[in-house]
């Protein structure tokens, strides 16, 4: 019974972070999640030379990773594919496609849709706690440090997993590095939010400096989704 109670108890983890990875995935983008050890898949083509030398933590969040990516493409109609790593470690998403991956020390999340109608994707998930002292200094520009969201206590570390989904969605398309004080972010109301990029040599995305999104809270973690449409 307890071996039960424990799979039934990941199961309801699982739908839960589902409902709220839904509410931030902008129409026509796809996604999985799931607990880590829900989401251990093989491994397709050299995908495993990113993690031959790797400690088993970090080999489970790989592996997670891209069982939810492949998952996620199916539902585009996309079948089982490898997505290796560049040697930045960005994923390699099939041609047409664009996507993000992201995982905790317990939970993995992929989204992607068609490069048709999104230029960039971007999602972070992050345990809902405190950053470590001295850190919302070094990530939120001095107009973010007053920030407030409902339900957060520290909204410095929903900050850092917003800037970091927009930064998922920036680079891959513009292959520039970017520090936390070149985004700005702004929230706004049902848990929206925008974020802007501050230094104007940093390239634009399709044109435009800003990229939208929505945040959530599901079993102790933050979520942030970033999208730029194509249109």
């Amino acid at each position: 019974m307890p071996v039960q109670e424990d799979v039934s108890s990941e199961a309801m983890a699982g739908r839960s972070l589902a409902t709220a990875i839904a509410a931030c995935l902008p129409q026509g983008a796809r996604f999985d999640c799931g607990p880590l050890s829900e989401r251990q898949g093989p491994l397709i083509g050299n995908e495993d030379a990113e993690i031959a030398q790797a400690v088993e933590a970090r080999r489970m969040g790989f592996r997670a990773g891209r069982t939810c990516a492949r998952s996620a493409l199916r539902k585009l109609g996309i079948e089982a594919v490898a997505i290796p790593a560049a040697a930045d470690r960005r994923p390699l998403w099939p041609e047409g496609t664009v996507g993000s991956i992201s995982h905790s020390d317990h939970f993995a999340a992929a989204i992607c849709a068609r490069t048709d109608d999104f230029v960039g994707l971007g999602i972070d998930i992050e345990p809902a706690t405190p950053l470590a002292s001295g850190l919302a200094e070094a990530i939120c520009r001095p107009e973010e440090r007053a920030l407030e969201a409902p339900g957060i206590k520290d909204a410095a570390k929903l900050v850092f997993v917003i800037k970091e989904a927009f930064y998922k969605a920036y680079y891959p398309a513009t292959r520039q590095f970017l520090d936390f004080p070149d985004a700005r972010v702004v929230l706004g109301d049902a848990k929206g939010f925008v974020v802007s990029l501050t230094d104007p040599d940093h390239p634009a995305l399709a044109g435009r400096r800003t990229i939208a999104g929505r945040w959530a809270m599901a079993e102790g973690h933050l979520i942030a989704v970033a999208a730029l449409t194509r249109d």
